[in-house]
């Protein structure tokens, strides 16, 4: 990554960068002036490469504005900004980095990472170190407990932890004691690494209110029981996204008391919980937009439930057993909902019941309960009466039932529908895609005639 600093006297400062300048609220309030009036421009640039800085061009500049270029190699982006205007600083020529006042420097490190900063930056003398330490907004990216840059910044913004079998580190060695100001919190685990989380109890050492007042974002394989319950009872009142992501996670035991309802979180991912408990989420957290629930058992009526979430856009229910479509339950869940663009639904069929599917008051309750659904996914473990009744041609009947049936999967014991086409990645005994693409050529030249 190359770093490109550029002071610019009077010209016309969108033909140096082009239209990708962006300026900050501070520049606007001033009243600056129009900068495509500006003329005669010079400018020195300071190529910052991690190692120091070097000038190319010394000259002494009077009322210039001081404006920067981000370069990345990885990407072809670049992003410039005007940020400072010379003569606040009293007319100073700058000739090094270190020159460069504590605010403009703050503005340039929030463009690298934690770990570019500490291998670049650090210890490279008493200023920069209190800078660095003290930077607000770092997203600091570990892999072992031995990572030097954990113990030297003191304010993170954001941690992500990546376990792998290259660098063999356990959660229980990590130490974010000394950090203040995480807001966001990550543990990306690959499958053969998940036992360096356990015992998943030490992650209380460190995701705790004490230290992580402040916490929005919280993505974890496992959750411990003390961290639920923190959680659901409101200790963590900025957290806003909430994801548990392994399915092997066991099933927390949620507080029975609904009185601390948690209004800002909006996104939640929980997985083997019981069917009791979705229910208890909902009255805990009423304002989710995002909800994936992993259910290990029958999904019972609401009882406490009175009120519509008409917030809740997106909802992925998996694994619910003894499913019935047709006694009003598929209906009576659809109508908490309103508002629903996204709905993914995994059952197993009640084999008591051993209802045969009638697809066309499916569409019905989808049509009158969730109007503006527009991505659907049906995954559907059939009883032994449904397994031998859908082929081709009842395929393309059960497609023109609802115009989010268009993809058709089928297995011996297992029927899938989508509103996506899914044959590249899932291979069916059975399959049909209906051509959206024909048949809105034809209903175009129906209007035509």
């Amino acid at each position: 990554m190359i770093f490109v600093l550029k002071l610019t006297r009077k010209k016309s400062i969108n033909k140096e960068f082009g239209n990708n300048i962006t300026y900050p609220n501070h520049f606007r309030r001033k009243k600056w002036g129009n900068l495509s009036s500006f003329n005669h421009t010079q400018y020195i640039s300071i190529h910052f490469d991690f190692i120091g800085a070097s000038v190319q061009n010394k000259e002494t500049m009077t009322d210039v504005f001081i404006a920067y270029s981000v370069l990345n190699s990885d990407s072809d982006h670049s992003s410039s900004r005007i940020i400072y205007k010379a003569d606040e600083m009293n007319g100073s020529t700058i000739l090094r980095l270190e020159d460069l006042p504590v605010e403009i420097l703050i503005e340039i490190f929030q463009y690298f990472w934690a770990h570019e900063l500490y291998f670049s930056l650090s210890h490279l003398n008493h200023r920069l170190n209190s800078i660095l330490k003290s930077l607000p907004n770092l997203i600091l990216i570990v892999a072992s407990h031995w990572d030097r840059p954990l113990s030297f910044f003191h304010s993170v913004n954001t941690i992500q932890i990546h376990f792998n079998n290259l660098t063999p580190s356990y959660l229980s060695q990590y130490d974010f004691s000394h950090c203040t100001g995480i807001r966001s919190f990550l543990i990306c685990s690959m499958m053969s690494s998940n036992s360096y989380l356990e015992p998943i109890e030490h992650i209380d050492r460190f995701i705790c209110p004490d230290l992580c007042s402040q916490l929005q974002s919280l993505w974890l394989p496992y959750c411990s029981q003390k961290l639920a319950h923190w959680i659901f009872t409101g200790a963590f009142p900025r957290l806003k996204i909430c994801h548990f992501s392994d399915a092997m996670n066991s099933t927390l035991v949620l507080p029975s008391s609904t009185n601390h309802s948690m209004q800002v979180l909006h996104h939640l991912t929980i997985q083997r919980q019981t069917g009791d408990d979705f229910e208890k989420i909902l009255l805990l957290c009423p304002n989710l937009k995002y909800f994936d629930y992993y259910c290990n058992s029958t999904l019972p009526a609401f009882i406490h439930c009175k009120s519509l979430y008409a917030s809740l856009k997106r909802l992925r229910l998996s694994e619910i057993e003894s499913f019935v479509f047709h006694n009003g339950q598929f209906d009576s869940l659809l109508s908490f909902f309103p508002s629903l663009t996204y709905l993914a639904l995994a059952v197993y069929q009640c084999r008591l019941h051993n209802e045969t599917i009638d697809f066309a008051r499916i569409a019905q309750n989808l049509r009158h309960r969730v109007p503006c659904l527009k991505l659907l996914e049906l995954r559907i473990h059939t009883t032994i009466r449904n397994r031998s009744s859908f082929f081709r041609h009842s395929f393309m009947q059960i497609s023109q039932m609802h115009p989010l049936f268009i993809c058709f999967g089928r297995s011996n014991s297992f029927l899938h529908i989508a509103s996506f086409d899914f044959t590249s990645t899932h291979h069916y005994h059975r399959s049909f895609v209906r051509s959206v693409y024909n048949e809105s050529s034809s209903t175009m030249n129906q209007q035509v005639q």
